[in-house]
């Protein structure tokens, strides 16, 4: 009968017998029954009576030792498991051996080429014994494989994986204490509810999205976002990796190959890194979330990613990857502008890229879509608590501070102690950030503003971010680097030659200290004309400039500088389309950051554009210029103005063909724009209807179209219920249009019933899940929102000859909403549905 070995015969009859072999005494040695493991970054302990490591008395491993019970057969995943184990040792190097025994059978490997030793023991004069028992060959391979083993081996393993890779690359990002200038600070972080609940949403939801973008204005608090959420998620053991954008040196894959420790065992074509990153995740039977920031900040070609994350579509891997919306347009388009990867997964289109650039959209379920912008009201009241308890500083009820979380932190530190003024600028605070930043390092005030200017020159001459030897003497030498590092004035990262690289921490940091280079703050209309556009040429020449312009002109206190650069753009002195954009940023930010609404000054504009354009081919700022010009007019002192105007907007609006109401400049001038709470089955609005209502009947029967597809959104069933009241007009009007003019908006309404509209109008049917009803219970609401749109569409349909296909269209919608409400079909006397006369050629339509 086969018995277990005690430890003592372990020791004695192993363990012992083959040491003696090597020439080893037992004061040469020690044993260790705690393994502690390296899986890539992280660390694991492994506590087994039956694994046993064993050193020499210097700390240096010499063997793993792995018992299995009498009666087991040894396998090869026994083998495997001990040879990765010795391969994955976190100190004192690889063992260069492992032996494998049941007591009966005891075998000993080479660890590094994980062949067993055909004789049995260990000869003196092997390489090994004879290095002192060090390995020798290829190490790094054998390490590599090991750690791909171990974190296929199980769940736990993987997360342990993950979660050293987190810390090593939250490093830069991550401070505990509040002091440390870090963007992500755990005990300052206030929660954005909203965003975290869509995000999970997109991610563990019915229908999972395999990317999911992350946009928002630059500081507004998306690196925040996206660590705390990477923090949550592998609490609740979820697997995810972080890769800050700007340390990837131009592929995400090749990233991911060195923290799999792959890029050791030779050059791997992207396909053959996925393929044994699918193997891995199916070993464990876990999947992987990708976190990727700032992808706005690459130092490489950015777009690359688009085809990358293509290459990971795979349900085990999601991918949740950041940028600022300014950014949007140059990522998610290529050089011909055709839409890349990740716009079509994410379920973007051309306007609402464009429109995404330079505003927030309406949060909406169609597109896999998470914004992070100013704080709400509740987040702007939590992270006024939270920082008065950390930094013992005093908010005032009223103040000038914007709801972002840069400039709200920047205040509270730099009133630490006291109270925050009613009134602080956004250069001031800025300023008195990077003094408190370098004092802390023992940089003075003059050292630090010296070195800027001196740093300033070179990203001026050669943009963002710079190599060491373009680094100021007094920057680079000794341990001043070290302090302007660790102050968090700047970061170093690599550029794709591996040699460090340097650039501001805060991206707004460096658009002050720009603009305070360029002398900007005196003002940049003191420049006449020619010299003003020479500066702005110079400046948008580099990212850096063009960043540092977007933020200048989106403080407050430099709104009178615009209507100085527009003229540059529109009087030919200069054609730059990204410089078009930046104006444009401004205009919005001043109208709806900073309740700005002068903008009598862009009259002359509009008039020039509008008679180079007779032949109504509008250009495509013309209606967002015509939005904000209608913001100046007084609609009860000037109405007739008021609606020529808004009758331009209409005609030149396009974006309302692709888009719908949402996605109209129209939308934009009602209140609910900027509400997350607007649903698409509420007749609710602050948009003039009855104005809006006369513009149905426009001559120009385009005007008239746009104008009913807004009302359609704007309140659909008022619009339903006065569309015979349309017809009739048009008839006595002499006009046989009125199925163009009303036919797009129909169609809007059925779009957003069926919820296959992208503006994120929750739909009739969408709303109602009959689903969850219990046997023989109805939703009473659902049911008389059926008996509501019956009656409104047998209405239209008896004024409006609608094709057959959108006759079933509509049946079919209501029957939906009908069965969603829980009424008995056979109660409900289906054939009355069925039979309803909904438009009948022998029946006068109207009613005159």
């Amino acid at each position: 009968m086969i018995t277990e070995l005690s430890e003592d015969d372990i020791r004695t009859k192993v363990l012992y017998n083959w040491l003696k072999d090597c020439g080893l005494t037992d004061n040469d040695i020690c044993i260790e029954y705690t393994i502690p493991l390296r899986i890539g970054r992280g660390r694991k302990t492994w506590s087994s009576r039956t694994d046993i490591l064993v050193k020499n008395v210097n700390g240096e491993n010499l063997l793993i030792i792995e018992v299995k019970k009498a009666a087991h057969v040894l396998t090869d995943d026994d083998k495997w498991q001990a040879i990765s184990y010795a391969r994955s040792l976190a100190s004192g190097g690889i063992a260069p051996f492992t032996i494998l025994s049941n007591g009966l059978d005891s075998r000993i490997y080479d660890t590094v080429t994980a062949e067993m030793l055909t004789d049995g023991h260990v000869r003196l004069d092997h390489p090994y014994v004879v290095n002192g028992f060090r390995v020798t060959g290829n190490g790094i391979a054998a390490s590599a494989e090991a750690l791909e083993y171990l974190i296929g081996l199980s769940a736990d393993n993987l997360l342990v994986f993950c979660r050293g890779q987190v810390n090593h690359y939250m490093a830069l990002l991550k401070g505990e204490e509040i002091d440390s200038g870090r963007k992500y600070i755990p005990q300052l972080y206030v929660a954005r509810e909203r965003a975290r609940t869509l995000l999970e949403q997109k991610l563990f939801g019915e229908k999972p999205e395999e990317v999911v973008l992350v946009v928002g204005p630059p500081q507004h608090g998306k690196t925040c976002f996206i660590c705390a959420s990477v923090d949550h998620y592998l609490k609740k053991n979820i697997p995810c990796l972080i890769y800050p954008a700007v340390g990837l040196r131009g592929s995400l894959l090749n990233a991911i190959a060195e923290d799999f420790g792959w890029a050791g065992l030779g050059s791997f074509t992207h396909a053959q890194i996925i393929q044994r990153l699918y193997k891995v995740l199916n070993r464990c039977g876990q999947q992987l979330i990708l976190f990727i920031d700032g992808w706005n900040e690459m130092l490489a070609d950015a777009v690359a990613i688009n085809s990358e994350c293509a290459r990971l579509q795979e349900k085990k891997i999601q991918v949740v990857i950041s940028t600022t919306s300014t950014s949007v347009p140059r990522l998610l388009k290529d050089s011909a502008d055709n839409l890349e990867y990740i716009a079509r997964k994410t379920k973007l289109n051309d306007n609402y890229i464009s429109r995404l650039a330079k505003e927030p959209l309406v949060q909406d379920q169609g597109s896999s879509l998470v914004q992070i912008g100013k704080f709400t009201f509740d987040e702007l009241r939590q992270a006024k608590k939270t920082y008065e308890r950390a930094f013992n500083v005093k908010f005032l009820t009223r103040s000038n501070l914007p709801a972002d979380p840069f400039y709200l932190r920047l205040a509270a530190e730099s009133f630490q102690n006291g109270q925050v003024p009613d009134f602080a600028t956004r250069t001031n605070l800025i300023h008195d950030s990077l003094v408190r930043k370098a004092k802390r390092r023992n940089i003075d005030e003059q050292s630090l503003f010296a070195g800027l200017g001196r740093l300033m020159r070179q990203i001026f001459e050669k943009d963002a971010p710079i190599s060491c030897t373009d680094l100021p003497p007094a920057i680079s030498t000794g341990e001043n680097l070290d302090r302007w590092l660790e102050s968090a004035l700047l970061i170093q990262t690599e550029n794709q030659q591996r040699l460090p690289v340097y650039d501001f921490y805060y991206t707004h940091d460096r658009d002050y200290c720009f603009a305070l280079y360029r002398n900007w703050f005196t003002g940049l209309t003191q420049y006449d004309a020619p010299k003003r556009s020479l500066e702005i040429n110079q400046t948008i020449r580099t990212e850096a400039g063009r960043s540092a312009l977007r933020w200048y002109l989106s403080c407050p206190e430099y709104v009178d500088e615009i209507p100085a650069l527009y003229d540059i753009v529109h009087e030919g002195r200069h054609t730059n389309k990204q410089l078009q954009q930046i104006i444009a940023d401004a205009l919005f930010n001043q109208f709806r950051f900073h309740g700005n609404k002068d903008f009598q000054w862009l009259e002359k504009h509009i008039l020039i554009l509008l008679s180079k354009n007779s032949n109504e081919d509008f250009p495509d700022e013309l209606p967002e210029l015509v939005f904000y010009y209608l913001q100046s007019i007084n609609k009860e002192a000037n109405p007739e103005d008021y609606k020529f105007w808004l009758r331009i907007l209409m005609k030149s609006d396009h974006g309302i063909d692709n888009g719908g109401y949402p996605n109209s400049y129209l939308y934009r001038l009602s209140e609910e724009a900027y509400s997350f709470s607007r649903t698409g089955y509420e007749d609710d609005t602050t948009l003039d209807v009855a104005l809006l209502r006369t513009l149905i009947a426009d001559e120009d029967s385009e005007v008239g179209r746009r104008v009913s597809i807004c009302l359609a959104g704007a309140t659909p069933n008022q619009f339903l219920l006065e569309i015979p009241e349309y017809a009739t007009q048009f008839v006595l009007s002499g006009r046989t249009d009125t199925y163009d003019v009303i036919e797009n908006a129909c169609v809007y309404i059925l779009d957003v019933a069926e919820g296959r509209d992208m503006s994120g109008f929750c739909g009739d049917v969408s709303r109602y899940r009959g689903e969850d009803l219990e046997p023989g219970e109805i939703d009473e609401e659902a049911y008389k929102e059926y008996l509501e749109k019956r009656s409104l569409w047998v209405k239209v349909l008896k004024c409006i000859k609608f094709p057959e296909p959108m006759i079933k269209r509509i049946k079919r919608v209501l029957e939906e909403l009908r069965s969603a409400s829980g009424i008995d079909v056979a109660l409900e006397q289906k054939e009355v549905l069925e039979n309803e006369t909904f438009f009948d050629p022998n029946q006068l339509k109207l009613d005159l």
